[in-house]
């Protein structure tokens, strides 16, 4: 997802890592740069209700990958 694109909210919340536009397989890394990229265009305290909808699919997705993770090591 480029910077100019409208996330597809319709996604969310079954299927963050489309949301986010995250290939299959992806780290923990590549969440971390897609979140900070909607972030920056969608700020709490100018929009709140999009910000906590980006904030609880990262936290969900994040989770995935912290357990997937614990499991490989």
């Amino acid at each position: 997802m480029s910077e100019d694109d409208e996330p597809d909210w319709n996604l969310l919340p079954h299927d963050p890592a489309g949301f986010f536009g995250l290939a299959p397989g992806c780290g923990f890394r590549a969440l971390r740069v897609a979140y900070g990229s909607l972030v920056r265009r969608y700020k709490p305290e100018r929009s709140p209700e999009e910000f906590q909808k980006i904030l609880s699919a990262f936290e969900s997705l994040g989770r995935g990958l912290d357990e997937s993770a614990s499991r490989s090591t």
